[in-house]
């Protein structure tokens, strides 16, 4: 299945608990996990231990492209609990909370402070959290509708004891490219930048180096 996985906790428990029953092997794709941006921030990480990451902040800024009011990601009874009229945090933001969760080894934050807009959609279009985790580490998440269409982005900023990794894919003008700047103490800075559609992978230890 794709995301979001189910709109509740327990719809999620009642879902393991019937693929077990009927012996079915159930997934969901989390494909930011590939994606070279995060894969980047991984390999910096798995090279100096988790221990020495301080901060990340993930964002999206969207467009909102014709048809999105009459869709399912503006209907509260399959964009996320109704009570709460979620959607933007259960449809992109997903990907943000899994792309800080697997950077932090699925270590689970101890705070969540979260806030959200709706102006006048049905379910909320803007939404901004801080997430406190073990080992004094944060993350913010940060994602947003309604952004022109010539801008939009998805950021990922990863800082660490002695490094700093800053990526972003931005999509304008009908391509998509994607950015990368690495600076570490005592080491001259390194940036690329290329587009996804031609290179689908970034070569991390030329990069690296």
């Amino acid at each position: 299945t794709d995301k979001p996985f189910t709109i509740s906790a327990a719809q999620a428990d009642e879902l393991v608990r019937l693929a077990d029953q009927h012996g079915v092997v159930m997934g969901v794709s989390h494909q930011r996990r590939a994606f070279p941006n995060v894969a980047a921030a991984r390999h910096v990480l798995d090279g100096c231990g988790s221990a020495t990451l301080r901060w990340i902040s993930a964002s999206f800024y969207l467009h909102s492209y014709p048809g999105w009011l009459a869709g399912w990601r503006n209907n509260p009874e399959l964009a996320g609990h109704a009570a709460l009229r979620q959607g933007i945090l259960l449809d992109a933001g997903y990907h943000l909370l899994d792309a800080i969760l697997f950077l932090l080894d699925f270590d689970l934050p101890r705070r969540v402070i979260c806030s959200a807009s709706y102006r006048d959609a049905r379910v909320e279009t803007d939404v901004s959290a801080i997430l406190e985790f073990s080992g004094e580490r944060r993350a913010t998440l940060q994602v947003s509708r309604n952004f022109p269409e010539s801008y939009e982005l998805e950021a990922l900023d990863v800082l660490g004891d002695d490094w700093f990794i800053h990526t972003s894919i931005r999509k304008g003008g009908g391509s998509t490219v994607a950015s990368y700047q690495l600076h570490q103490s005592g080491l001259p800075g390194a940036e690329t930048a290329f587009s996804i559609a031609e290179i689908p992978t970034l070569p991390l230890e030329a990069f690296l180096r």
